[in-house]
């Protein structure tokens, strides 16, 4: 998916960017990339904002000038916390490394509250050996590794602290990250349309198919009754994007209430229980998601992400455990739920 940048003709004099004013540092989160060509750093942008911008608010807003005559600078939005700038730093970098090209790539930044680098200038660069950790060099010139979740670790390096002087910065191509999300949200609310066609339309011929083997093997019946209603549960933990989506939601949970509904029509045995637990299954889960997902909005200030194998974007710790209490949780509230049904 690819943006048109937009120009814009105005003068920027930054020469009072890196003096001790902290909060108009904040303000202005560089990059300055060398030995890269213009259309390269504007496709690399587009990739990381094609790839993470689910991570990050919808309205951010990227410059681009032009820095002497062999670089540019990336004027990151003030809204970038230093975990998603230094992100940022070691996608670009890596991005174009493993296409054999040696560039040099630094940011500037200052240091967010709650930590060792709390209110420092720092200087990010990304390390050529290492996907993980980007190096930090404060005003002080002490050295850290910072890895993607915030960890910060002392660094053996003798790399010195220094801030760009005198920026005259003219003619700033724009990038909103809100048009990209606009055309993305597009793209992946038509996907996963198709998605949920296909997969309640696979899901409705196979329940078919039971109530047709129900009529001569009940045996095989539960048991693939049983395997629907996993299955179906499973879908809907894994498929957090659909969830998303208003009228998929809705769409799914009525769906899932009929599955619960004919739980009821099952013949009582030994193992009725087990079944119709599978049964609900699909319609806890997405009750227990919705409330979930609000809690995790209003805790994180973010969606939630299922991080499964395969799955590429940046996964925190939140979402790992966010992953396993939507497992867990429904598939015990569906048994509860079953044993107070008489």
């Amino acid at each position: 998916m690819e943006l048109n940048w937009q120009q814009h003709n105005y003068t920027v004099n930054t020469s009072e960017m890196f003096i001790d004013n902290l909060i108009i540092i904040k303000k202005k989160s560089l990059l300055i990339i060398k030995e890269l060509e213009l259309n390269d750093i504007k496709t690399a942008l587009n990739e990381w904002l094609d790839l993470y911008i689910d991570d990050f608010e919808s309205n951010l807003v990227f410059k681009l000038y032009t820095y002497k005559t062999d670089g540019y600078i990336i004027q990151a939005d003030k809204r970038l916390n230093n975990d998603d700038f230094f992100y940022l730093v070691n996608f670009l970098y890596h991005c174009y490394s493993f296409r054999n090209k040696i560039i040099e790539i630094e940011g500037f930044i200052i240091g967010e509250k709650d930590n060792i680098l709390e209110n420092k200038k720092l200087l990010v660069s990304a390390l050529p050996d290492d996907l993980e950790y980007v190096s930090v060099v404060t005003n002080e010139n002490v050295n850290y590794k910072v890895d993607h979740d915030g960890k910060i670790i002392p660094f053996n390096n003798k790399k010195q602290y220094y801030y760009p002087d005198n920026l005259i910065l003219d003619y700033p191509e724009i990038l909103k990250a809100s048009d990209y999300f606009q055309q993305k949200q597009k793209k992946v609310e038509k996907k996963a349309t198709i998605r949920c066609a296909i997969f309640f339309l696979i899901a409705s011929l196979f329940f078919l198919l039971c109530m047709h083997i129900r009529t001569y093997d009940v045996y095989t019946f539960e048991m693939l009754v049983f395997s629907l209603g996993i299955g179906i549960g499973l879908w809907f933990w894994q498929d957090y994007k659909m969830l998303r989506i208003n009228k998929l939601y809705l769409i799914s949970l009525i769906i899932s209430f009929l599955f619960f509904g004919f739980s009821f029509f099952l013949e009582k045995n030994n193992t009725t229980h087990i079944i119709r637990a599978a049964m609900i299954l699909p319609m806890t889960l997405l009750l227990f998601q919705k409330f979930l997902r609000k809690a995790f909005l209003v805790l994180i200030s973010r969606e939630p992400k299922v991080a499964k194998r395969g799955e590429i974007g940046i996964f925190l710790f939140s979402d790992y455990v966010y992953t396993f209490i939507l497992l867990i949780v429904p598939i015990v509230l569906s048994f509860y739920i079953t044993s107070l049904i008489k």
